[in-house]
C-alpha cells in the first residue's frame, strides 16, 4: 500500500473502530482484508498520531507518581491515597485501597498470611468487604503485644477473616522468646508446626513494616529495649518486615534478637504469589526504600506523604539524597 493509499484508509478504519465501534472481523471484511492486518493499521494510526488515546483521570489521581514507583522498583502495582491531616482518613483510604485489592485477587479457597501491628489493626477494622470469600487467614509470626489491644498477630488475623466471612488460625507462641535455645524448643511444638505447614500454601500475604524511630510500635509498648534498638542501629539495621531486620539495601541483617524470633523469614515471604505492603507517613520513608530495594513487595499501598519522599529520597538517614534508586 503507497502512503497516499494509506493517509485515506487509516482514518477510516480507526473512525469505525473507535468512534463507531465496529469490531476488528467486520472492518476486515468491508475493506477484503485480513483481521491481522487491521490490528497493524490501528496501531500504525497511533504510531502516526492519527489517533489519539487519553484516558481522564479523577483529580485526585497520581498515576505518574504510582507508574514511576512501579517502574522503579518493578512492583506490579502500586497505588497511592492522599494524605490527610487526620489520621482516620488515611486509614480509610488504606482500608478501601486493601478492600478492593484482596477482592481482586482472593478466591474461595485461599490462604492469607498476616503480620501485626497498628496500622493494620486500625486499617482492618475500617474494612467492608461487599463480598464473601472463603478464606483461611494465617498469623505469620509470633505474637506481640495483649489481645485485647487488638495489634498481636492472633487479633490481626480474626478481624481480617471476619471481614469476608472466612476462618482464622492463632499461633500459641511469642514473636520474641527470650533464648535461641528457647526458639529451637517451640519450633518443635506441634501448634507452631502445623502454622509453618500453613504458611507454605499461602497465595497472598499482608504486611505493615516498622521503623525504629520513637513513633514505631517497638518503642511504644515496649517490644524491644532502648539497649537492644541502639544495638540494631548499631549493626545498620533501618527497621523490620515481619520481624526480619534490614539494612538501607533491603538485605537481611544477622543480629542477636533475629535468632530469638518467631517469624517467617523475607527469603520465605518473597515466594509468596501476592505481597501487599501497606503505610503511611515520612518517618517510613527510609524502610520503605529497603524494603522496595529487597523487592519484598508486589503491592505497594502507601499515602502521598511517604510516596513523594520515597521518590525525593527526604527521610533517607535524615536527609535528602536526591536521584537515589
Amino acid at each position: 500500500m503507497n502512503e497516499l493509499e494509506m493517509e485515506k484508509l487509516l482514518p477510516k478504519i480507526a473512525h469505525l473502530y473507535y468512534l463507531e465501534d465496529m469490531n476488528q472481523d467486520k472492518i476486515a471484511e468491508k475493506f477484503n482484508i485480513n483481521r491481522v492486518r487491521v490490528s497493524r493499521y490501528l496501531k500504525k494510526a497511533r504510531e502516526m498520531n492519527i489517533v489519539e488515546i487519553k484516558v481522564h483521570y479523577s483529580k485526585e489521581s497520581y498515576q505518574e507518581l504510582e507508574r514511576h514507583i512501579e517502574k522503579r522498583y518493578g512492583l506490579k502495582e502500586c497505588i497511592i491515597i492522599p494524605t490527610h491531616d487526620i489520621i482516620q482518613g488515611i486509614f480509610q483510604e488504606l482500608a478501601t485501597s486493601l478492600t478492593g485489592v484482596l477482592n481482586r485477587i482472593l478466591r474461595d479457597g485461599d490462604s492469607i498470611g498476616v503480620n501485626w501491628g497498628i496500622t493494620l489493626k486500625e486499617v482492618i477494622a475500617l474494612m467492608d468487604s461487599p463480598k464473601q470469600i472463603d478464606v483461611k487467614v494465617v498469623p505469620i509470626c509470633g505474637g506481640l503485644g495483649r489481645i485485647e489491644r487488638g495489634i498481636h498477630t492472633n487479633s490481626i488475623a480474626k478481624s481480617l477473616a471476619d471481614v469476608f466471612g472466612g476462618i482464622s488460625y492463632v499461633i500459641n507462641a511469642p514473636a520474641i522468646l527470650d533464648s535461641k535455645k528457647t526458639k529451637e524448643v517451640l519450633l518443635e511444638d506441634s501448634n507452631t508446626k502445623e502454622i509453618f505447614e500453613l504458611l507454605k500454601g499461602l497465595r497472598c500475604a499482608v504486611f505493615s513494616f516498622s521503623d525504629l524511630g520513637p513513633e514505631s510500635s517497638y518503642v511504644k509498648y515496649g517490644f524491644i529495649s532502648n539497649e537492644e534498638i541502639e544495638y540494631l542501629r548499631s549493626r545498620g539495621v533501618v527497621g523490620d518486615v515481619n520481624l526480619d531486620f534490614l539494612d538501607r539495601k533491603g538485605a537481611h541483617v544477622p543480629n542477636q534478637i533475629y535468632d530469638r524470633v518467631i517469624a517467617l523469614p523475607i527469603s520465605e515471604i518473597v515466594r509468596i504469589h501476592t505481597v501487599v505492603g501497606i503505610a503511611y507517613g515520612m518517618r517510613k520513608a527510609e524502610i520503605a526504600r529497603a524494603v522496595l530495594r529487597g523487592n519484598v513487595f508486589d503491592i505497594f499501598i502507601i499515602d502521598l506523604e511517604l510516596a513523594e519522599a520515597i521518590i525525593s529520597g527526604v527521610g533517607c538517614g535524615g536527609g535528602q539524597l536526591s536521584n537515589m534508586p
